[in-house]
């Protein structure tokens, strides 16, 4: 590996750029370094003059990391590592990804798997015979919608959802064995610590964040306030390509799922 050596000190390090604000040291001389590429100059505003050039090539810049990139569809693929966010969802086991490739690359080995466990699921309204639970979902609300409740509530249990995809998928599990079932809601678990950490939610004062509009309460603060936002119509989620406002991340995530389908950044 090439190391650069002070002619004074003797010093050595991996980049010229180092060692050139190291002389500065021996030599008394204030010289203005350009972080991004090491290169050196007398003067501050030629530095920031310069700086400026990097600027053009990558705009778009991360709020988390400062990392810079060309393209704003960059920038949100990249943002998702800081902010956890999983836009894409496998048709076959429901696993969600952060990059529209990497869920390509999953779903065909998935649905090889599908194809060799042979773990076909049917539907209990026609008998007929599908691979996946999306597909089955999906044909349930297609072919069969009056067997959906208009109300959103699951019919093992008091449970509401506003999304009839979301009603459905969990009602299969309710219908899968070895599920455990609160006694007090209906609500199912896989695994019973699961359950436990749930049922503290019905003790006294599992609830002590109330709202100050509605007086709902809430087991925890963040959720309060995500909450609150129905009735302040505050939109904190912004679209990165159009700027549009959302109340929640999943909407801001389907609404820039939609820019990706249509090739509109």
């Amino acid at each position: 590996m090439v190391r650069y050596e002070c002619s004074v000190c003797n010093k050595s390090y991996s980049l010229l750029s180092t060692l050139r604000r190291h002389e500065n040291v021996h030599t008394g001389n204030r010289q203005f370094v350009c972080k991004a590429c090491g290169k050196i100059f007398n003067r501050s505003s030629c530095l920031s003059q310069h700086e400026r050039t990097h600027l053009n090539n990558s705009p778009y810049k991360c709020t988390y990391c400062g990392r810079g990139f060309k393209e704003t569809v960059r920038l949100i693929e990249h943002k998702r590592i800081h902010t956890g966010e999983k836009p894409f969802q496998c048709d076959h086991c429901m696993k969600r990804f952060r990059l529209k490739q990497l869920l390509k690359e999953h779903t065909v080995q998935c649905a090889i798997k599908k194809i060799n466990s042979c773990e076909d699921v049917q539907c209990q309204h026609c008998a007929r015979m599908f691979p996946s639970t999306h597909l089955l979902i999906k044909h349930t609300i297609e072919s069969h919608p009056q067997y959906i409740p208009v109300d959103g509530k699951c019919r093992y249990c008091d449970v509401m959802f506003k999304s009839p995809t979301v009603l459905l998928e969990h009602e299969l599990r309710h219908q899968k064995p070895g599920v455990i079932e609160c006694k007090q809601c209906g609500r199912i678990f896989r695994q019973k610590a699961n359950l436990r950490r749930h049922q503290r939610l019905h003790t006294i004062n599992a609830m002590p964040y109330k709202c100050d509009v509605c007086e709902k309460t809430f087991s925890q603060l963040s959720t309060m306030n995500v909450h609150r936002r129905v009735h302040t119509g505050e939109k904190s989620h912004k679209c990165e390509l159009c700027g549009k406002g959302f109340q929640h991340s999943s909407a801001k995530s389907r609404h820039e799922r939609a820019h990706y389908n249509k090739g509109t950044y």
